[in-house]
């Protein structure tokens, strides 16, 4: 969601979220699409069956709340957004790194879709951590 961009220009909407205290996974609300895409680098941990459960109330409640907030949008009774869960995304089954591993798969949507997922690998975390790293120091202390 771009700051500053009306609501009714957004396509999509990216937010991280957590199962349990232990596992993160990337979420893109799609609204030309009408659906919910969930990235998730270690689909052993959940079925499909209990991520729509997890899932299901935010993609029954958003359709109401973009037409709250748009009032163009969606229908007078929008439906409940699609959820899909892509087995294209790499696997990593390391709970530590699922926090970072879904920053990183929202990243890479957002530019280029589920092909650019396919590079958020196991052995890129190390260098894209440090790449992140400088960029939040020289934010936020001067260039290095």
């Amino acid at each position: 969601l771009c700051v500053g961009c009306p609501i009714t220009e957004a396509t999509r909407i990216y937010f991280p979220f957590n199962f349990d205290k232990k596992h993160w996974v990337g979420v893109c609300l799609d609204c030309s699409l009408s659906k919910v895409v969930v990235l998730d680098c270690n689909t052993s941990l959940r079925t499909d069956g209990m991520i729509n459960k997890e899932i299901r109330p935010i993609s029954e409640m958003f359709p109401f709340l973009l037409r709250r907030a748009a009032r163009q949008v969606f229908s007078k009774n929008p439906k409940a957004l699609t959820i899909e869960r892509p087995r294209i995304v790499p696997q990593n089954h390391t709970h530590f790194d699922s926090g970072f591993t879904s920053i990183l798969l929202i990243q890479a949507h957002a530019v280029a879709g589920l092909d650019l997922c396919k590079c958020i690998t196991p052995d890129v975390l190390d260098v894209e951590a440090q790449k992140t790293a400088v960029i939040v120091y020289e934010e936020n202390v001067g260039v290095l």
